[in-house]
């Protein structure tokens, strides 16, 4: 014996006009939802940084010095993000924002606080037109400037993967 599935089909009643027509059933459009990204709060620039070492190193130590205590060397534009969460105003032509920086003790005294005890911090970043030259931030004025990884400017490390 064989068996045979059975088709059901739900029959809809057509909807009936006055003028006697037949109006034809329309079938519904879906509906689109969007569904809207859920935005994790960033952790503040002082939830990231990692205890001061007060240490200078070549660029090179300071990437292992990082890694080896479990973080990694900040990009330029963690340690820029420094100097404008403080009030400082990034230098852009190396006088007037150098000098606003320079006398402005609430900028001063924040960086300070957050741990960057000295002036001259590396960063991650290596420099586009050479890869023997690596950026770094001036807190004092709050310049960012280039120069030879192998210099020794001060280390500051971040938690890794943030």
């Amino acid at each position: 014996e064989h068996q045979v599935p059975q088709v059901f089909a739900q029959r809809v009643p057509n909807i009936v006009l006055k003028s006697g027509g037949v109006a034809p059933i329309s079938t519904p459009k879906p509906t689109v939802v969007r569904l809207q990204p859920v935005s994790t709060p960033k952790p503040t620039s002082t939830s990231k940084w990692m205890t001061p070492i007060n240490k200078k190193a070549t660029w090179k130590e300071a990437k292992e010095i990082c890694r080896a205590s479990g973080g990694r060397l900040p990009t330029i534009e963690e340690l820029k993000k420094v100097v404008t969460d403080c009030g400082g105003e990034m230098d852009k032509d190396n006088s007037a924002e150098w000098n606003k920086n320079k006398n402005n003790s609430q900028y001063q005294n924040c960086y300070k606080k957050k741990g960057f005890t000295s002036h001259f911090y590396w960063s991650s970043t290596t420099h586009a037109s050479g890869t023997n030259y690596a950026w770094y931030v001036y807190f004092y004025g709050g310049g960012t400037y280039y120069y030879d990884k192998s210099y020794d400017y001060y280390v500051r490390c971040v938690r890794a993967g943030q």
